[in-house]
């Protein structure tokens, strides 16, 4: 089976305040909380916008969390004493040094995506701000622990970031060191090879990227790979215009990803790699419904008696969705699955015909 995979990077809470939400919101602080994962556990962590389900996920915890633990502790100490959460503060900090003995900078976990990625929630007072994030279960807590030094030549930790994509012969060799010395059952017959964008073309486009669309990193690749083979078959012509200005009352409302003809008239396509990972989609899509003009070219306008004004389209690795200016919704007309020759995109074509109207 071909997956994704990524380590990653989880820090403790950086402050006081941080600490005493999470205490507050679920009763123990992130390494306390990492240690008691059960195998059949769901839980939501920071995730890439491109995480499909099925999908691995290493567990790294950071070296510097050291640093920041013992900073908390030097806070702690200077907290008064009628302060009510100092005591409290002070034992889990002593904890948290402790467990960090066992995995700091080091892999201690492997998990498993179980949904695709989505915005999820946060903690006000945390680091992670406007982070996307996924459901992982089938935690394996690892018998030994995989140190820093022992995978970081081959697969490097992003600096500063807290996902690290892992691909190809860094994946295998990850996935070795960790089944030589612990057993992950799912890991034993999952593979994460890299797209061949040197093989796709407008014969074998859709044949290639049904195993592989959900692997593009970059909404280019996506675009480029996929996206414009798409629309090519899904519009009057061939012709695809990009960063199209759209205009409403005389002001610019947005420039939208793609214009092409459809039955007759414009119509804008946004394009992006998981729409569920976009905050106030709608809201953008909005931006090409309901305008009076729109720039195709620099020296090329159109006005709204040839634009579709209801409805834009949008496309991400999974499926074909159509905006509803009127309802401000959008709606999935197609999973991309499905879409398995040209003659699947021609009904689809066919469909939105029927419910955009003339």
């Amino acid at each position: 089976m071909n997956v994704q995979a990524y380590i990653l990077t989880l820090t403790y809470e950086t402050s006081l305040d941080e600490l005493a939400e999470r205490l507050d919101a679920d009763g123990c602080d992130i390494i306390t909380f990492l240690h008691s994962m059960q195998r059949n556990d769901v839980c939501d962590y920071v995730a890439p916008n491109w995480t499909t389900s099925g999908d691995i996920v290493f567990f790294y915890f950071a070296k510097s969390s050291i640093n920041t633990i013992r900073k908390l502790k030097r806070e702690c100490e200077k907290l008064s004493d009628t302060d009510d959460r100092k005591e409290e503060f002070y034992f889990i900090l002593e904890n948290a040094e402790e467990l960090y003995r066992q995995i700091g900078g080091c892999i201690f976990a492997v998990g498993r995506v179980c949904e695709n990625s989505t915005t999820g929630r946060l903690y006000e007072a945390s680091h992670f701000k406007n982070r996307v994030f996924a459901d992982v279960t089938d935690f394996a807590i690892l018998r030994a622990v995989i140190t820093l030094e022992t995978f970081s030549k081959f697969a490097p930790l992003e600096f500063k970031r807290s996902i690290t994509p892992v691909l190809g012969e860094s994946f295998e060799q990850l996935k070795n060191i960790i089944q030589e010395y612990n057993y992950v059952d799912y890991l034993a017959n999952v593979h994460s090879v890299p797209v061949p964008l040197k093989d796709i073309s407008d014969k074998n486009w859709i044949s290639l990227t049904m195993d592989y669309r959900r692997k593009f990193f970059l909404e280019l690749q996506f675009r480029k790979y996929y996206v414009d083979y798409f629309l090519k078959n899904f519009g009057d012509f061939k012709k695809i215009h990009a960063e199209c200005t759209c205009f409403r009352n005389g002001k610019r409302t947005g420039i939208a990803d793609n214009c092409i003809k459809f039955n007759g008239r414009y119509v804008f396509v946004e394009v992006k790699l998981n729409i569920k990972t976009v905050p106030h989609f709608e809201a953008q899509l909005d931006k090409y419904c309901n305008i009076d003009a729109v720039k195709i070219l620099e020296d090329k306008q159109e006005g709204k008696e040839k634009i579709v004004q209801e409805h834009a389209f949008a496309l991400d690795v999974n499926g074909f969705c159509l905006y509803h200016g009127t309802t401000k919704k959008i709606e999935l007309i197609e999973n991309l699955d499905n879409i398995k020759a040209i003659c699947d995109i021609k009904r689809l074509r066919e469909k939105c015909i029927k419910i955009i109207g003339n």
